[in-house]
């Protein structure tokens, strides 16, 4: 019994963060899984097909706080002078960044890069408000990140989720893209002003244009570059390859694709919380130097998510196949042979996605970045080279084949080998 409350004495934060976190993926998966079959329904094939690739291209379009969030969580718990005044210019760059994205969405879906059924012109702005909401959303969130209560901001993130729910539910009878963006919008707003009012019980600033300076943005823009790098090769393979599937084939076929990945990006994002709720930890322990022990903490954390995967996608292909085919109502082979196919390409994402929070969190992450790249643009070429004569699976094919060739392998030997590194220097001094 000692040793048992000795545990969590220990590990009490860590266990707070990853309980609220799993918490609140449970959420975000529940109001997934009920609501996208719901959605299908009630929307029809098209408009699903439009509103899933609008939500993927307002996913894709977060890489543009051009890592600067994420480079200022690791300055804030490394606890940077500069810190106070770079979150105001962190909010007021967003905010001319929103102004100047209007134009840019309209454009997108004026040229039909992106499909609009009815024209308007309220869509892509409510696609720039979504996106500048989440970006902000962001910043606030990673300064109650910074002091490691993750489970503050999952807490506020959950009760959002809750929200939004509920009013999509109702809202989608309507069966209009355009008042669901119109409800996701308001619930930001307040999800947004509730991050604010907690972070600033962590760290005492204010909002104010008189702190902005520009050579301080620059520098930071310079010091989150790589940052930005990965997050552009990561949207490249999940998100930017539907925008390109959806200018490939019908809208059915688009259909079975996102309730997939949809499917799956509730598996994947799960259990990849073991590993994101260590960032500030692992930042710290370097800080701190203490290389090995970062080595020993790696090492155990890719065994047990190595167990976990093997586990849990033996369960995924046996019994959670037929639980996902009564839920998408896609009963087809096209279906079946994409659904297994994908498991093999998440369960391996989901390995490697250990190293790759390290090496973020360690900020050895320009090479893992560039080769992140490289995945991105051949996995496009792969998709664009092998739709036309496999359809769908070509594209989860080409995923697949330009992640081993490039990330998988790479990050895991690079990590290793930089560890190693570290620990000799420390051995040696």
């Amino acid at each position: 019994m000692n040793i048992i409350n000795r545990f969590l004495t220990l590990h009490k934060r860590y266990l707070s963060n990853l309980g609220a976190t799993f918490i609140s993926q449970a959420v975000s998966a529940l109001s997934i899984l009920i609501l996208t079959p719901y959605f299908l329904k009630e929307l029809g094939t098209e408009q699903f097909s439009i509103y899933g690739v609008i939500l993927n291209l307002i996913v894709f379009s977060s890489i543009f706080d051009f890592g600067l969030n994420i480079g200022l969580l690791r300055k804030l718990v490394h606890r940077d002078q500069s810190q106070i005044q770079l979150i105001n210019i962190l909010f007021v760059f967003f905010i001319v960044l929103f102004l100047f994205s209007i134009p840019i969405y309209i454009t997108i879906f004026h040229f039909g890069l992106v499909s609009n059924t009815n024209h308007s012109i309220l869509i892509p702005v409510l696609v720039a408000i979504v996106v500048s909401q989440n970006i902000i959303a962001i910043l606030f969130d990673v300064i109650i990140q910074s002091v490691n209560k993750i489970f503050v901001g999952k807490l506020i993130r959950i009760t959002r989720t809750i929200i939004e729910f509920l009013l999509l539910f109702f809202i989608c009878k309507l069966g209009s893209i355009k008042y669901l963006l119109l409800t996701t919008v308001c619930v930001n707003f307040i999800y947004i002003l509730a991050l604010f009012i907690f972070s600033k019980r962590e760290l005492n600033y204010t909002i104010s244009t008189k702190y902005f300076n520009w050579p301080l943005l620059k520098e930071h823009m310079l010091y989150s570059f790589w940052y930005f790098q990965n997050a552009v090769a990561s949207v490249t393979v999940y998100n930017a390859q539907i925008i390109m599937i959806s200018n490939f084939v019908d809208s059915i076929n688009v259909a079975k694709y996102l309730v997939v990945t949809r499917f799956y990006d509730v598996i994947r994002t799960g259990l990849t919380n073991f590993t994101m709720v260590l960032f500030p930890t692992i930042s710290s322990l370097q800080a701190e130097g203490n290389w090995q022990k970062l080595k020993n903490v790696y090492l155990k954390v890719l065994l047990r998510v190595s167990i976990l995967v093997v586990v849990s996608f033996s369960i995924i292909l046996t019994f959670g196949q037929h639980v996902f085919l009564q839920w998408s109502r896609f009963n087809d082979s096209i279906t079946i042979n994409l659904f297994q196919l994908y498991s093999v390409f998440v369960g391996l994402l989901i390995i490697e996605h250990v190293p790759t929070v390290f090496l973020s969190a360690f900020k050895f992450n320009k090479y893992p970045s560039i080769v992140a790249s490289i995945q991105g643009i051949v996995g496009l070429l792969f998709t664009y080279l092998l739709i036309p004569h496999f359809g769908i699976i070509g594209g989860v094919v080409g995923s697949l084949f330009a992640f081993l060739l490039t990330n998988f392998w790479f990050n895991l030997y690079y990590l290793n080998t930089k560890l190693n590194q570290q620990i000799s220097i420390v051995h040696a001094s």
